[in-house]
């Protein structure tokens, strides 16, 4: 059986299927862990946020709108919480520092999706064939030009052409396949 989405997980949920929530819940428990406790810098407080992020998600699941990315707002609303968290132990922060701490963790909800979708790129990419799969790697991560890729594969130019623009609309079906 094929992985849902997380559309499809938070419908259920939104319908009331529990199990639905706990596999929403162990999609992203350990993503949440690493991201929080890169703000906090303190285990048992990022796990306390984490908890009390699906507790909020739980409790709002009705107003979640399915169309919109749900990485997103979870991170969102980790980031919120953990937030909140941090001023209310630290009731002295300057405005100033609190400023800092939203600028820090923007910053590593930023990085968290930039891996995500990095590791979404690498999933969608050894899903293409290998003669695809190749040429993208040559050209995109060795940087070589069309000619360069063209005399490592021992292949005509317009060959390297043509599998670079397939395995480009390859990986854009599979990634938005994903998506929904």
């Amino acid at each position: 059986m094929a992985e849902r989405t997380d559309k499809e997980l938070i419908v259920a949920i939104q319908k009331g299927d529990i199990e639905s929530f706990e596999n929403l819940v162990t999609r992203y428990q350990n993503k949440l862990l690493i991201f929080i406790y890169g703000v906090t810098h303190d285990k048992s407080l990022a796990e306390e946020i984490v908890q009390d992020t699906f507790f909020n998600i739980y409790k709002t699941i009705s107003r979640v709108d399915v169309e919109r990315k749900f990485s997103s707002y979870i991170y969102k609303v980790a980031k919120n919480i953990a937030i909140s968290y941090l001023r209310k132990q630290k009731n002295d922060l300057s405005l100033n520092e609190t400023f800092g701490l939203a600028a820090v963790s923007d910053d590593l909800y930023e990085d968290a999706v930039k891996k995500e979708n990095q590791e979404k790129v690498w999933k969608a990419l050894n899903l293409l064939e290998e003669k695809y799969r190749e040429v993208i790697k040559l050209y995109y991560f060795k940087d070589l030009s069309y000619k360069e890729v063209a005399r490592a594969l021992s292949l005509p130019l317009n060959t390297v052409k043509i599998r670079l623009k397939r395995a480009k609309d390859a990986l854009r079906r599979i990634i938005n396949y994903e998506k929904q």
